[in-house]
């Protein structure tokens, strides 16, 4: 897959001083498959599917938590939120969790590099908002971050 958002990822593959630390990718098939489950069969936006090319099994600026796979940590966010009585109605994937209490997801139907929002389970209102960068602006940020030996997070 040729990569056009995440370039700083794709040349970042190991943590900035913790070169132990290297993002593991999911194969094309892999991305299908959560295509198929999430997002009706359609293609993900570009930055999404190069964000889990590069690193949708382990990418050390985001947290996955303990799950095995994304389609675990889809699935365990969408649990919560049924449980919480929330819904997303538009198609989403979750990119991050951390916490016990938020995660950040990217709507599927929004461009080639969507916004990254922020959703807080036990918040009663407001408890989606976007954040202000995109996927590949998020990731970068991140990324210097852990050059700047601070956490990604």
């Amino acid at each position: 897959m040729e990569i056009k958002h995440l370039k700083e990822l794709q040349e970042n593959p190991k943590m900035y001083g913790y070169p132990g630390i290297i993002n593991k990718p999911l194969t094309e098939s892999e991305i299908s498959r959560l295509e198929q489950l999430y997002n009706d069969g359609k293609q993900f936006p570009l930055a999404l599917k190069e964000l889990l090319f590069l690193a949708g099994d382990l990418c050390y600026v985001l947290e996955y938590g303990t799950h095995d796979s994304q389609r675990e940590l889809q699935d365990y966010v969408r649990q919560i939120l049924m449980e919480e009585n929330k819904e997303i109605t538009d198609p989403y994937l979750v990119i991050d969790i951390y916490g016990g209490s938020q995660f950040l997801f990217v709507y599927l139907n929004q461009g080639d590099d969507p916004i990254v929002y922020i959703a807080r389970y036990f918040d009663k209102t407001n408890w989606i908002k976007a954040l202000s960068y995109t996927i590949s602006e998020y990731i970068s940020v991140s990324i210097e971050r852990t050059k700047q030996g601070r956490n990604p997070f």
